[in-house]
């Protein structure tokens, strides 16, 4: 059993290539049963991106790929990887589709992605090329695309997409190949949420998720500090209390987060104005949803 992998099939992912064959030339997609055939320079069983002790490829960045028969893109969607560089290329794709239609991935060692119909290209954030592993997300709502690094929006930009089919390829893209380590990587047919892409990497790199579970309403909460929490959207009032004080934070996102009111010791303090996700400074702080 796998937290992260449970994770993924939990937000509605289509495909799942996790990557961690040890031998052999088949790539499993555990969701969809596309699987994929690996050729080339692909050395399998190498060390993972992720806390699970999955195992990962490793990709010579001349013919290493894998080539699946079938797939797609919707016109909403999001793909996800873990991703590390060996040497450097000028392009480097994690998962194209078949026609040349989509490509997902690095260029100028910032992310990537491609389509074939105008707006063409959405590239920005950072230089991804020293080595370390990196949890990449693209998302697109058919109007804009947005890329993802290690759970945070580093670039957006307007971007119609529609649907496209084709063979999913990984580590392809026309003559190009992927040049180091490609580690669980995912298609799923919607937009994942800023709090979904941040709680997948919080996962893969701890097992520990950001976001522990929803509150009831009227149903005392012991919160765990700096974890996040789901309030119900029906809530129109909060109380917390903490024997040593604390700070309360709310979040529209669940990624950032901002102050809503400090405590002082086993004083009853109450929220009116709350967004869906709150996270406490004190681990001894109890919350009443009302």
């Amino acid at each position: 059993m796998s937290l992260y992998s449970d994770t993924v099939k939990s937000y509605g992912a289509i495909a799942q290539y996790r990557l961690g064959e040890t031998s052999g030339t088949t790539a499993v997609d555990s969701i969809g049963g596309n699987n994929g055939t690996i050729s080339g320079g692909v050395t399998l069983n190498q060390d993972g991106a992720i806390s699970d002790g999955n195992r990962a490829m490793l990709f010579n960045g001349t013919t290493g790929q894998i080539v699946a028969g079938s797939g797609s893109l919707s016109a909403s969607f999001t793909i996800e990887s873990w991703i590390r560089t060996s040497t450097v290329i000028a392009q480097m794709p994690v998962l194209s589709l078949a026609d040349a239609s989509a490509y997902y991935g690095l260029k100028g060692g910032q992310a990537f992605f491609y389509q074939s119909v105008a707006p063409n290209f959405a590239q920005g954030g950072p230089i991804l090329t020293d080595g370390k592993w990196y949890h990449l997300v693209t998302t697109n709502n058919a109007v804009t695309t947005r890329h993802y690094v290690n759970g945070v929006e580093v670039y957006s930009i307007a971007q119609a997409h529609v649907t496209q089919t084709a063979g999913i390829n990984i580590s392809l893209f026309g003559s190009e190949r992927w040049n180091g380590s490609i580690d669980e990587v995912a298609i799923y047919p919607t937009v994942l949420t800023p709090a979904q892409i941040a709680n997948l990497f919080q996962i893969g790199r701890t097992a520990e998720p950001i976001i522990v579970k929803q509150i009831g309403i009227g149903v005392r909460e012991l919160l765990v500090a700096n974890r996040v929490y789901v309030i119900p959207v029906k809530t129109k009032l909060l109380n917390w209390q903490s024997p040593t004080g604390s700070t309360l934070l709310g979040s529209m996102d669940g990624v950032s987060f901002a102050p809503i009111g400090t405590s002082s010791a086993n004083e009853i303090k109450q929220a009116s104005s709350l967004g869906p996700f709150i996270q406490t400074s004190s681990s001894d702080t109890t919350v009443i949803a009302k």
